[in-house]
Parts: structure tokens; C-alpha cells; sequence
């Protein structure tokens, strides 16, 4: 159980950046075939459908980017500066990363709730638009775990990447 855990927590946004993808690339191939072939064929959702997975990609790619180590810091700052304020500049990105992905994370369980609640939907698809816009808060959710994750990693000596790879 402990071993699936582990693999799950390393390999989680990577299933789904694989599923996703090949969704958009299969939907669209045969949007394009079918409609030089069979020009009466209803593709119309593609469209959307590729807009809705791009959205879910972007979000989750974000927590992947925290996970990986590949974040927004301040690199040549803190490659120059002394050890103390080394961990400064690491406490300072710990709490506005932080703060971005809560704030993400909050506005998007409110725009999720509203669409929910007033029954918007995506025309083509015929879902709520609330499959949409989820993917703010889950992705904010799991931005806050991998901020805090490569966080703890680095306060106790490991490296993310070696931790993932």
C-alpha cells in the first residue's frame, strides 16, 4: 500500500498530463478526418472539449512545476546571496506561493459554486460549466501540497527532483 502511495504521489499530474493529451490529440484527428471525409459528421464539441482539457493541463502543470522544482524564485538572488538570507528569500516564496495558490484556490470553489448554483453550461458538450472551472480549485489544493512538499524536502536536505525522479 505504501509503495502504490509513493508512486501515486510521484506520478500523479504525469497520468493525467498522458490521459488528457491524448484525448485533445485523438479528438481532434478525428475532427479533422471526419470532416473532410464525412462533412455532415457532428464534431462540434471537439472545440470545447480541447479547451476544457487545455484548462485542467494548465492547472495541473502548475502544481507539476512546484513538484519538480521548476518554480518562480529568485535563482540568481539567492545563488549570491549569504546562507541566512538564503533562508529569507526561501521563507518569503514558501508564504507567497503559498498565498497565490490559497487565493486560487478560493476564487475557484466560488466560481465553481456560482456556476454550479446558476446551472451554466457548455453548449457543445451539454455539462455544467462547473467541470470547467473546477479545475482552479483542485489545482490550487494541489499547488499548496507540492509547495509544501518541495518545501519540506528542501528544510530536510532532499532534493525534489531525486525525491520524484
Amino acid at each position: 500500500m505504501k509503495k502504490t502511495l509513493k508512486w501515486i504521489d510521484m506520478h500523479f499530474e504525469e497520468c493525467f498530463f498522458v490521459f488528457f493529451l491524448a484525448v485533445m490529440v485523438v479528438m481532434n484527428f478525428l475532427n479533422v478526418v471526419c470532416r473532410y471525409l464525412l462533412p455532415q459528421t457532428p464534431f462540434s464539441y471537439t472545440e470545447q472539449l480541447t479547451g476544457v482539457l487545455f484548462v485542467w493541463i494548465t492547472m495541473l502543470g502548475i502544481a507539476y512545476c512546484y513538484k519538480k522544482g521548476c518554480h518562480t524564485c529568485f535563482d540568481l538572488l539567492v545563488k549570491k546571496v549569504p546562507k541566512r538570507l538564503n533562508i529569507c528569500f526561501s521563507i518569503f516564496w514558501l508564504v507567497g506561493n503559498t498565498a497565490l495558490a490559497v487565493v486560487i484556490a478560493y476564487s475557484g470553489i466560488l466560481i465553481t459554486k456560482q456556476q454550479i448554483t446558476f446551472g451554466n453550461e457548455l453548449t457543445s458538450l451539454r455539462i455544467s460549466s462547473g467541470w470547467l472551472s473546477a479545475a482552479m480549485p483542485v489545482g490550487g489544493f494541489l499547488m499548496i501540497y507540492r509547495i509544501l512538499q518541495f518545501f519540506f524536502l528542501q528544510i530536510t536536505g532532499k532534493d525534489a527532483v531525486d525525491h520524484v525522479d
